[in-house]
């Protein structure tokens, strides 16, 4: 008789549902976040920095399988590794010859890169989870400089809420008069990559007249 237990999992909350069925090469369902620095990275750090973050945000420690009926999310003990940028931006994470954690964590020069599949959480989670990395990096690679008064990032939720079903609590069904009055989203045109590559597009504003903007916008 097998006495092992089988690892911690936990069912996709109703917004994640829908990108495992629908991914595909061309529409990878994952996307990324970056933070540049004003130095190159570290890798050595960048992986101690990663290892830090992931004590806090332990789900992040998950690979995605198929159920009879649904995808689920499994605890796993695969390692997490940071890597020199080479695939393309937003390169399939799921599904994959071998099984792999639903993020990756990227750096070139100067710059700290992010991907994530978008099964395994939402903006505003890899945002959290994106500063509390680059904060643990800082605090590495300035060990000694920074006081005890460095502040940590405002963000401070335990596991369970790390885990709650935000589209549960949050999600309100919009009234017919509420879209009616809602604008249709803008369209973008132009000429596609070939075989629908992505690209990495910078750009810099002014912040003066970004701001101007803003406050000029209806609310």
């Amino acid at each position: 008789m097998n006495s092992r237990s089988s690892p911690p999992w936990r069912t996709l909350d109703n917004a994640a549902k829908i990108f495992p069925s629908t991914g595909s090469s061309h529409d990878s369902k994952v996307f990324r976040f970056v933070c540049e620095l004003r130095e190159p990275v570290e890798p050595q750090l960048l992986q101690a920095a990663l290892d830090k973050a992931l004590d806090r945000f332990s789900m992040y420690r998950s690979v995605m399988k198929r159920g009879w009926f649904w995808y689920y999310l499994e605890e796993s003990p695969l390692p997490a590794r940071v890597s020199v940028e080479e695939l393309p931006p937003c390169y399939p994470i799921y599904p994959s010859v071998r099984r792999s954690l639903l993020f990756r964590v990227l750096y070139y020069r100067r710059r700290i890169s992010l991907e994530v599949h978008h099964a395994l959480t939402d903006g505003t989670g890899a945002l959290h989870f994106l500063c509390a990395l680059v904060y643990e990096y800082l605090l590495l690679r300035y060990e000694g400089v920074f006081s005890d008064a460095f502040p940590a990032p405002p963000y401070d939720a335990a596991q369970f809420q790390l885990q709650v079903d935000s589209f549960q609590k949050y999600y309100e069904k919009p009234s017919n008069r509420f879209a009616r009055l809602s604008p249709p989203a803008y369209q973008f045109r132009g000429e596609r990559l070939p075989r629908r590559q992505m690209a990495v597009l910078e750009g810099r504003m002014p912040l003066d007249q970004v701001l101007a903007c803003a406050r000029r916008a209806p609310r």
